[in-house]
């Protein structure tokens, strides 16, 4: 019995460190992709490509919901892979109602930059949000289905990779 329960922990402690490894492959991507974007061996709409596809696959990883909730992740989810937040918000969105409400206790933010070049900071943030199925007005037993571990004002997260440009070195450097 006790064999069998060390054997469990082993096997949980090892899928645990293949999902960091597997996190960490896709940022590494991402930053692979900018690097190439910079030195001018890719274009702006392919990095967007790698980048979009990279952000899909993460979210995957972290258990987000499907597609079409746009990718909620819980907050723990989140922290598994930002690590700490980076500061904190009593201001969130509520989806579906289109506008900030504000919380008595503060949630946390986390704000990560994972390329910093001579043109562009690529960042990953997750914001809060709360959730309401108002977003999906059409809401038959098949989207029911899709959001049944999410509950109408769950505090949820989206990832969102910012690109944000040095004007002045892009123009030097030539902005492709």
């Amino acid at each position: 019995m006790l064999l069998l329960i060390l054997l469990a922990g082993i096997l949980l402690i090892n899928n645990a460190l293949a999902a960091s490894d597997s996190i960490d492959s896709e940022i590494k991507k991402i930053t692979y992709s900018a690097q190439e974007y910079e030195i001018g061996n890719m274009n702006y709409p392919q990095l967007l490509v790698y980048i979009s596809e990279s952000r899909e696959r993460l979210n995957e990883m972290l258990g987000a919901t499907d597609k079409e909730i746009g990718g909620a992740v819980k907050q723990e989810e989140i922290r598994r892979i930002l690590g700490e937040p980076t500061e904190e918000t009593r201001w969130v969105w509520v989806e579906g109602e289109e506008h900030d409400k504000k919380l008595n206790n503060a949630v946390p933010v986390w704000k990560k930059i994972i390329f910093d070049g001579k043109k562009i900071q690529i960042s990953l943030d997750a914001w809060p949000s709360i959730f309401t199925k108002k977003k999906f007005p059409n809401a038959d037993s098949e989207n029911e289905q899709m959001t049944t571990n999410l509950r109408e004002g769950d505090l949820i997260y989206r990832l969102n990779f910012w690109i944000e440009y040095d004007i002045l070195s892009a123009l030097k450097c030539g902005v492709s």
